[in-house]
């Protein structure tokens, strides 16, 4: 039952993501207005939305699931992580206070139908880094660290032969 209501959220998230890349769709039939926004809003106000978006989900899986978590294997572990998506806007809305203390000016002209689709972008893109992290922790030689993209391939348990099956081998070698 809680994973049913569990996926059941996850799915209405993703749907609310689709739902706005649908509405920038619409916003084609629509006059273009030409909107001028600062970059130094425009990062603080992208930073804020990833951020917004997290804190809203954590919040619901709080209220809603803390306990159906707690009972799974999914139960919270101890750690050093920081979430990607927290990170990330974080970083940006760095980056904007950074751009208002050196006061970067100018002006992004893009059109409404262009925010709209980054708003629905940006929206789906929170959905995706939902489940990243990153792990901090101290690594006195990191040069021997090998950075991968893609999974390592897990051994095939049928290369090396079974306890017992080597056993039997090695019996019949010394036997001969």
């Amino acid at each position: 039952m809680a994973a049913t209501r569990r996926t059941f959220y996850q799915s209405l998230e993703l749907t609310i993501g689709l739902g706005a890349l649908a509405g920038a769709g619409l916003a084609w039939f629509f006059p273009v207005r030409t909107v001028a926004v600062e970059p130094v809003d425009f990062l603080r106000y992208a930073g804020l939305a990833l951020l917004l978006q997290g804190f809203v989900r954590d919040l619901v899986l709080l209220a809603f699931y803390r306990k159906e978590l707690a009972a799974t294997d999914d139960a919270p572990r101890a750690g050093a992580w920081i979430c990607l998506e927290s990170t990330l806007g974080l970083g940006l809305i760095a980056l904007s206070a950074l751009f208002a203390v050196f006061e970067v000016r100018g002006a992004l002209l893009l059109s409404t139908r262009c925010l709209a689709l980054l708003g629905a972008l940006w929206w789906l893109f929170g959905y995706a880094t939902r489940d990243y992290v990153i792990e901090l922790r101290k690594e006195t030689n990191h040069l021997n660290l090998l950075v991968r993209f893609r999974p390592a391939a897990k051994p095939s348990l049928e290369a090396e032969p079974s306890a017992p099956q080597a056993v039997r081998e090695i019996g019949e070698e010394v036997r001969s």
